[in-house]
């Protein structure tokens, strides 16, 4: 687990070297405003909501030798981090799609989509009220199951490290794209759910695997897209340039917020070709 320990930090190293020597668009360099914004949301999540998790987790699970990999045999150990890895997988797009089907869900989630344009500090980019919702209903589930510290713990990181992946501003690996996204939600499938066209932005929902959008026809592939020259971000909101912190953690409860915007406004003409191919 120490090993693992590292792997943000590594992927953070690899995702920033894509970013400079392959990029997807320059246009996102150089944003130091929108870069202070996501980072300072990052942070206020970690001292808040991360905080409430961890004594949520210690409070209510005993964490003992018992729930160690060790005692439990790598064998063993890895087909439970496997399996919990699916489980939340599907239990993330069952609870992405609420967000974007109910208003007052939206409300928070739209923080996370403002973002007018994509690369890897926009996993960071989430109001704490949002974060809270989902650990909250994550440690039922861990406290349910009585899921092992070390599956969860693992878990985690490789979720934290695929969303720097996947909303990195990148091309790097664009041969191979059209093969991972058979299984796995590549940077091109889910930059496409950031599109401010509602049509394409209502795809996608996927966080790890591409299987439950196409089990659950909400898949779109870039193929599919015809002229590729997306604006990412939330219609109505990008007008007001970048915001700042306050801006994002006020957004939610400012009274002319109309929730219309993404996946709730259905009446958006496509500004692409929505045909399905694999």
């Amino acid at each position: 687990m120490l090993t693992l320990a590292y792997l943000p930090v590594v992927a953070f190293v690899i995702v920033v070297a894509f970013e400079l020597f392959w990029p997807r668009r320059t246009d996102a360099r150089g944003d130091v405003h929108r870069w202070l914004s996501n980072i300072a949301l990052y942070i206020i999540n970690k001292l808040g909501s991360r905080g409430i998790y961890l004594l949520l987790i210690a409070v209510g699970m005993e964490i003992n030798e018992a729930q160690s990999a060790t005692d439990d045999g790598l064998l063993k150990a890895t087909s439970i981090t496997l399996a919990v890895l699916v489980l939340f997988d599907i239990l993330d797009y069952a609870k992405h799609v609420l967000l974007h089907r109910v208003p007052f869900l939206w409300r928070f989630h739209q923080v996370h989509h403002s973002d007018s344009k994509l690369d890897f500090t926009s996993q960071f980019r989430f109001h704490p009220f949002e974060m809270l919702l989902a650990m909250t209903l994550d440690v039922s589930f861990i406290l349910l199951l009585d899921i092992p510290v070390y599956a969860i713990t693992a878990v985690a990181l490789i979720g934290s490290t695929w969303g720097m992946f996947q909303h990195a501003n990148t091309h790097a690996l664009k041969g191979l794209d059209r093969y991972a996204r058979l299984l796995l939600v590549t940077p091109n499938l889910h930059h496409i759910h950031h599109y401010t066209d509602a049509a394409a932005a209502n795809k996608n929902f996927g966080v790890m695997f591409s299987v439950w959008d196409r089990l659950f026809d909400s898949y779109l592939s870039p193929k599919s897209l015809i002229g590729d020259t997306p604006q990412y971000g939330v219609v109505g909101l990008n007008e007001r340039g970048n915001l700042n912190p306050f801006a994002l953690l006020t957004l939610p409860f400012q009274a002319s917020n109309t929730v219309t915007q993404v996946g709730l406004d259905q009446d958006q003409t496509p500004i692409k070709s929505l045909k399905e191919e694999s």
